[in-house]
């Protein structure tokens, strides 16, 4: 090894010695550094060598010393195929920069965010710079070190965001900020941590949180952080005290996952209490016996302690826990409302009756770096956790009492010491700013900073107390109080702002004036209520920039980049606890499901990104209007339906089993009357036609052996119709003729014979049709030219216009 590699080896050390993650050598490897920087490091280093011979003897050496597939491994390909994971290396070493743009922006897709290094020749970094600089990522270029150039991948992807807190923020919208989930996702990793160190499913316990590329999830008795990128486990502390046995999981646990029985009755857990721990970019603070731990969120290491200022004879007891800038807001003193309803409470919950874990007594603020006390504040009824918010340097509170502990009270004849009354405090100093004790009711305030408004609403959902609320909303100015409008509308929650609009777990309402919100049917043009649907779940709806999800039977979305409808990962379940987060650039979903015997294929954590090459399918929740149909896209055999880059729907045809039972709302596809004669569907990936077809989706799926096509246009008037139909066969290397005449509206679509002939290569064909639709119903006839040739079609789409009266 030259005395130049061996300084890379030692500047590489330096920086990752103790960090066990993936780093990526490249071809040509320099002689002895993967030796070097698997004694020297704990990284885990991935060697490319395209060559066999060298790579046979690589590999036998390594075998030899006992470091193959313990910390080195090697992959046999070199730069031109090479095909891995994005942001999978803490550190790249490329001895012989491409000249190709292409494969160096590969290279760059590999390093990681926050401080991924990727180490070059210095002779190549103007001319790698220069090929980076259409990537809008953030760079740092290091010194020069002993003829090698660093190039740093600090900070977060452009368009990430982080999730925190138990609503993804301190001000409770519900969604996380981030831009670069989209549809379609494809898979980035899967494994690499057990559900062990994972609350139990119907606990509902507090969700992971992801800040600087790191995911923190906890367990029944420790934290632990885990790699966005990759899912290594960083580190796991345990903690003892965290004191959540009555709270997140109670006496109806048991430690037997594969039973079939229930292990864990659902209890509302977070849902009622909150989060116990928030992650900040360099603190972690979580509750831990009497005091607030501060760990490192690098290592779980103790930084500091934070405690109630009480006195030495009251014992504390820790509720809120929430986050803005430097300062840390606590609740304290449970306000024990189960004296009052005399119920049973033995430090458990009981779903149905116990709210002693919803509301904290007091307020504390402290400077969460020096753990000072700022001020404190104290409720005269209880501040419900869920219904406290930051934001705007504010501080937003209930202090009320549950209602049904109010009617005891008034049936016992007994005055309560006060009345609910909506605070919002300045964050710095405590003090009230405005205050409004005349239409308080609810028991859930979120924040928008961006419209400055406040809402106030229940929070009813699936496994929560009893006393939740599902109607009403108050909206209010949150700089100065001042009452926007007010709903008696029911719903579901928690409620999501996500802008200028309210998401329930259906419809949705503006957050500007209260209204229920619209959508244009895509197929009559007419206005319809906003809605979506899923399938059973007992986790509730979380958002981000474009998209919602959930569990619907399995792990679910809702495409809200193009009010797409609702779909399926497929394969595995997300938990009770709603933990399919968008943030950090990734679709995270670690395994939630402890305890959970349910017969899902893959019980595993995994990450996804958006990956464009991809392929997916919804079922559209719209309701379809009774007017004229005026656009319509059928994909014959498809898996589900889809829109279009034109944000045209498609829809399956025959109609798939899964969308019948699921889609309350539209029954279109089955309204299609389709006649076959030995037909069969068939869908294949898109991955196996040519590139040059933007439409390989719709070609991808289609149906054989088609005698007739019915399409209701729903009109008793005749409409001007224009039709496109798209035909390609089911597998590009099949011998199968397809030679058919196709009529439609009883007329020839064509002059030629056959009209449709795919039986000489692969290219697809397409027929347009234009002409006056008088009965109501598109109809088309295809026909076989020779009793050897079949039929096929994949695609029709139509679009209809009112006739226009002679002379005008």
């Amino acid at each position: 090894m030259s005395d130049q590699v061996a300084a890379l080896a030692r500047t590489i050390a330096e920086a990752h010695r103790n960090i066990e993650r993936y780093g990526l050598l490249y071809p040509p490897c320099p002689d002895g550094l993967p030796d070097a920087l698997a004694e020297m490091t704990a990284t885990h280093w991935i060697v490319f060598e395209p060559d066999p011979t060298r790579a046979e003897a690589l590999r036998k050496r390594w075998t030899d010393s006992g470091l193959y597939g313990r910390r080195i491994s090697l992959v046999r390909r070199g730069l031109p195929d090479l095909h891995t994971a994005p942001y999978l290396a803490a550190v790249s070493v490329l001895p012989e920069p491409p000249e190709e743009t292409a494969q160096l922006l590969g290279v760059w897709e590999r390093v990681r965010p926050y401080g991924g290094r990727l180490f070059f020749p210095a002779e190549a970094a103007e001319r790698i710079t220069r090929a980076l600089d259409t990537e809008a990522q953030a760079q740092f270029f290091a010194a020069d070190s002993v003829g090698w150039q660093e190039l740093r991948r600090e900070g977060a992807l452009p368009g990430a965001a982080n999730w925190t807190h138990q609503y993804g923020d301190p001000a409770n919208t519900v969604k996380s900020d981030d831009q670069r989930v989209r549809l379609p996702l494809g898979l980035l990793w899967f494994g690499g941590s057990s559900n062990l160190d994972v609350l139990p499913r119907h606990g509902h316990g507090p969700p992971e949180q992801i800040v600087g590329g790191r995911l923190f999830i906890q367990g029944l008795d420790c934290l632990s952080a885990r790699d966005v990128y990759t899912g290594q486990v960083i580190w796991k502390r345990e903690l003892p005290k965290l004191d959540t046995y009555g709270v997140y999981y109670d006496h109806t646990y048991k430690d037997t996952p594969l039973s079939m029985a229930y292990n864990q009755v659902h209890i509302p857990g977070a849902n009622a209490r909150g989060t116990n721990f928030v992650v900040c970019e360099d603190r972690v603070y979580i509750i831990h016996g009497d005091a607030c731990l501060v760990l490192d969120p690098a290592t779980g290491e103790d930084v500091a302690e934070i405690n109630l200022p009480l006195p030495e004879q009251e014992r504390p007891v820790w509720g809120y826990l929430g986050i803005q800038d430097d300062i840390l807001v606590a609740g304290f003193g449970g306000v024990r409302y189960s004296d009052y309803l005399k119920s049973a409470s033995d430090n458990s919950i009981d779903s149905d009756k116990d709210l002693d874990a919803t509301s904290s007594r007091s307020i504390v603020a402290f400077n969460r770096y020096t753990g000072a006390v700022l001020w404190t504040f104290h409720s005269r009824l209880g501040f419900r956790h869920n219904a406290i918010a930051l934001g705007g340097d504010r501080l937003f509170c209930v202090d009320a009492l549950p209602g049904p502990v109010q009617e005891v009270l008034e049936r016992r004849g007994r005055t309560p010491s006060g009345t609910p009354t909506l605070y919002s405090l300045d964050l710095k100093t405590g003090r009230p700013v405005w205050v409004e004790d005349g239409r308080t009711f609810g028991t859930w305030l979120g924040y928008s900073k961006e419209f400055d408004i406040l809402l106030e609403s229940g929070r009813k959902s699936r496994d929560t107390v009893f006393d939740e609320l599902n109607s009403g909303m108050n909206a209010y100015r949150a700089s100065d109080g001042s009452h926007l409008w007010s709903s008696d509308a029911s719903y579901g929650g928690p409620l999501i702002l996500h802008h200028d609009r309210i998401i329930s777990d259906r419809y949705a309402f503006s957050l500007l004036n209260g209204q229920r919100l619209n959508r244009l049917d895509p197929i009559t043009g007419e206005e319809q209520p906003w809605a979506f649907h899923r399938q059973y779940g007992c986790n509730y709806a979380i958002a981000s920039e474009y998209l919602m999800t959930f569990r619907s039977a399995a792990a679910g979305f809702f495409n809200l980049e193009n009010d797409g409808g609702t779909g399926n990962f497929g394969g595995f379940k997300s938990g009770c606890t709603s933990n399919l987060i968008a943030a950090d650039g990734v679709l995270n979903a670690p395994d939630y499901t402890r305890t959970c015997s349910c017969s899902y294929q893959n019980q595993t954590s995994l990450a996804m990104v958006h990956m464009p090459e991809l392929d997916y399918w919804v079922t559209y929740t719209g309701g379809i209007g009774a007017g004229t149909i005026r656009e319509l896209g059928v994909n014959f055999g498809a898996p589900g339906h889809r829109r279009d880059q034109e944000d045209r729907l498609w829809i399956a045809v025959p109609n798939v089993p899964y969308l019948s039972s699921s889609n309350k709302d539209t029954g279109l596809s089955d309204q299609v009357a389709v006649k076959t004669q030995g037909g069969r569907p068939f869908t294949r990936h898109p991955f196996n036609l040519p590139d040059e077809y933007a439409e390989n989706w719709i070609l991808a799926s289609g149906l054989e052996g088609v005698e007739s096509i019915r399409i209701p246009i729903n009109t008793e008037s005749p409409v001007q119709c224009e039709v496109r139909i798209l035909f390609c066969k089911p597998d590009l290397t099949e011998l199968e003729r397809y030679q058919f005449s196709v009529e439609i509206e009883g007329e020839p679509a064509t002059d030629s014979k056959p009209d449709i002939d795919l039986s000489a290569d692969w290219t697809p064909s397409e027929l347009a049709w234009s002409g006056v639709i008088q009965d109501g119903h598109l109809d088309l006839k295809l026909q076989a030219t020779h009793p050897q040739t079949r039929t096929i079609i994949n695609g029709l789409y139509l679009s209809t216009h009112a006739m226009i009266p002679e002379g005008e």
